[in-house]
């Protein structure tokens, strides 16, 4: 015959840590029954058991937090933060896996577009009015980039493209592309 203060229910079968803590916590009334104070020992175990719940709580924040972290640290030390575009390191990187690959007669493609007298855009239009204008420069330049090549900001007014695997003519003619893409005027 079982006694009336011993659980009746089975341990659950499971990994997690949470299962574990339940089956620990399911078993404390019949130690506790056994030691003699069942009331000082239960609150004992179901504050640790509170204690690790919250502990493994805040240790899931901190690992979500820190992961977060990382996302934002890559994405500050390899995108312009304006136009979403590669940075200079980051393009820099792109030509270094770029260049290795090449067969005999294909040719990497390197392309700058400096905009002259963008000062004089900010001095007309403020400095939020040029941020737009550069953000309107990098979807235009990404739109006129052939496929598979690669758009980046490298400095204020400057921007970049990487083609891979072109032939020179390949690579006049997407630059040809990128300058009328740009000389197009702007609408406010």
């Amino acid at each position: 015959a079982r006694r009336s203060n011993e659980s009746s229910h089975e341990p659950i079968q499971s990994s997690s840590p949470f299962t574990s803590l339940a089956n620990f916590a399911g078993s404390v009334p019949r130690f506790a029954a056994k030691v003699g104070r069942p009331s000082a020992v239960l609150n004992f175990v179901l504050g640790f058991v509170g204690f690790v719940v919250l502990t493994m709580r805040r240790l899931g924040w901190l690992s979500f937090r820190l992961a977060k972290s990382e996302q934002q640290l890559h994405k500050l030390t390899y995108e312009d933060p304006l136009t979403g575009l590669p940075n200079h390191r980051q393009l820099l990187n792109l030509f270094d896996r770029a260049i290795i690959p090449r067969a005999g007669d294909e040719t990497l493609a390197y392309v700058t577009i400096d905009l002259d007298g963008f000062d004089e855009v900010n001095d007309a239009v403020g400095h939020a009015g040029g941020d737009e204008v550069l953000v309107e420069i990098a979807n235009r330049l990404c739109e006129a980039a052939p496929a598979g090549a690669q758009v980046g900001r490298i400095g204020s007014d400057e921007f970049a493209l990487i083609m891979a695997g072109t032939d020179r003519e390949k690579a006049l003619q997407a630059a040809d592309a990128l300058r009328q893409a740009v000389a197009r005027p702007i609408e406010a």
